[in-house]
């Protein structure tokens, strides 16, 4: 086994398939686990293929609107962010700092959830001083801003007020409504 800087990446050498689909088996068809942390609690979440799916695709309007508006965005994926002092740390689904400005945190992270009893990722966010947050959330993206010290949902986006909320809810659900079709006919289309 060999470790390699950066990406915290490790190689296991000789290894045959049987080995690499024993490790796929144990995994299972789902990403590697993110990890949150709030007042002595640990989530582990794999996401599935349709959190990636509403994720990925979140993410991309949002870069495809600022390339189409000239606006500047730095995208950061899962970016670990995390406060020892304030007993609170995550792995967004996706975040993004607006501007060229270097940056400790992002001004925006998306946060997709589908199942209910996790930790509250909000208060993560709160505490972590994240300005405003996307949740996408029962076939909804809300829009939550950090205003004195605590999030109110907003209709807009404070950095990208123009970009329409309701259009991208409706075609995010309606990919997600697309693929759930295509499995349903074996991938044969509609």
């Amino acid at each position: 086994m060999e470790r390699v800087s950066g990406d915290s990446i490790v190689i296991y050498r000789d290894q045959t398939w049987k080995d690499y689909e024993r490790m796929l088996r144990a995994r299972g068809d789902h990403s590697p686990p993110l990890l949150a942390f709030l007042d002595g609690e640990i989530e582990q979440m794999s996401p599935g293929e349709s959190h990636e799916r509403v994720d990925f695709n979140c993410a991309r309007m949002v870069t495809d609107y600022c390339l189409a508006h000239g606006i500047l965005i730095q995208g950061l994926g899962s970016w670990l962010l995390k406060d020892k002092l304030k007993r609170a740390g995550l792995e967004p689904d996706a975040c993004f700092i607006f501007g060229r400005k270097t940056a400790k945190r992002p001004d925006l992270a998306i946060e997709v959830e589908w199942s209910r009893g996790g930790i509250n990722k909000l208060e993560i966010y709160r505490r972590l001083g994240i300005r405003e947050v996307w949740r996408w959330r029962k076939y909804t993206l809300h829009i939550h801003q950090l205003v004195r010290g605590s999030y109110r949902e907003a209709e807009r986006s404070r950095f990208l007020p123009d970009i329409d909320v309701e259009l991208m809810t409706s075609l995010l659900k309606l990919r997600y409504v697309n693929h759930i079709v295509e499995r349903w006919n074996g991938g044969r289309g509609r």
